[in-house]
């Protein structure tokens, strides 16, 4: 793909030189330049996938789409251009832009797996999760064994209250992509809403033991083992999550609930009093602390 978008760049930069005026040296591209930029981006969003959103690269981020602006009124008919240019817009956020693009690298190739898989993704986003479910669909009629695709289906259909459905999906997923940490913790979340408790408590549990340090699975074990009535683990797994996520009112609130239920009332106060104190505001702190 690189090697062909550096052609098609190249190719556009002599064709549009040819008709420059010999004298009009000022409208001419400087071609090493470009393929330059070209490779810069190329390389950039091979690394990008892996990389979160931060003030650092945000203009890494513009620089490529600006790049890929100039790619796209050269080669209008390169659908591999329209899904990375869609990957960039969705990277920073336009999810309706990114939709464009894809629909117009699927105008292009209706059998462009990818250009699916990411519409479906960004969709998500939107919260079609009906429409991102059809891309889903449509990925897995081109690839049976796409991870992703079932993932981002069995997340869909929970957030459509699909649990079983849901859970099938994502042990599709979990089944074809070893240590799958994002589908193991929504299927955790699938069973949950579903009444599985103790499913979801073993997803939560996976999770952490492939990633110690995610506060979310920490989080929700600690709801499930609140319905265990296991209420010391449950304090633990909250505390575990806080020493993560120092700066989130809710797990101040829901630790203070569970210290409240068994009559530890100074430190369930301490607790609402942090949440609120963080912008989670509760009446348990009037109700309960004098």
């Amino acid at each position: 793909m690189i090697k062909l978008l550096i052609f098609i760049l190249s190719a556009g930069i002599l064709f549009s030189t040819s008709y420059c005026s010999k004298n009009d040296d000022s409208n001419k591209i400087d071609e090493n330049k470009e393929k330059k930029l070209i490779d810069d981006h190329s390389d950039y969003l091979k690394k990008i996938k892996i990389k979160k959103i931060t003030r650092n690269n945000i203009k890494n981020l513009r620089d490529d789409l600006a790049v890929l602006d100039k790619a796209v009124m050269i080669s209008k008919n390169n659908p591999e251009i329209y899904k990375d240019r869609g990957f960039i817009k969705y990277m920073l956020g336009d999810y309706e832009g990114a939709i464009l693009d894809y629909n117009k690298a699927l105008g292009l190739n209706p059998d462009f797996t990818d250009a699916w898989l990411k519409r479906g993704q960004a969709k998500i986003k939107l919260k079609d999760y009906s429409g991102a479910t059809d891309d889903f669909n449509s990925v897995l009629r081109l690839d049976p064994d796409n991870a992703e695709a079932f993932h981002g289906r069995g997340y869909a259909k929970y957030k459509l209250q699909k649990y079983n459905e849901a859970v099938a999906d994502l042990t599709f997923a979990i089944d074809l992509r070893h240590g799958y940490i994002i589908a193991y913790f929504n299927r955790g979340l699938a069973k949950d809403e579903s009444g599985d408790f103790q499913g979801a408590f073993d997803d939560y549990s996976k999770v952490i033991e492939l990633d110690p340090g995610d506060y979310s699975a920490y989080l929700h074990r600690g709801r499930v083992r609140e319905k265990f009535k296991e209420f010391d683990e449950a304090i633990a797994d909250y505390t575990k999550a806080l020493n993560l996520k120092p700066e989130e009112a809710k797990i101040y609130y829901d630790r203070g609930k569970v210290k409240l239920s068994i009559n530890k009332k100074e430190e369930a106060c301490i607790d609402f009093k942090k949440a609120e104190l963080l912008g989670w505001k509760t009446g348990d702190t009037q109700n309960v602390c004098h």
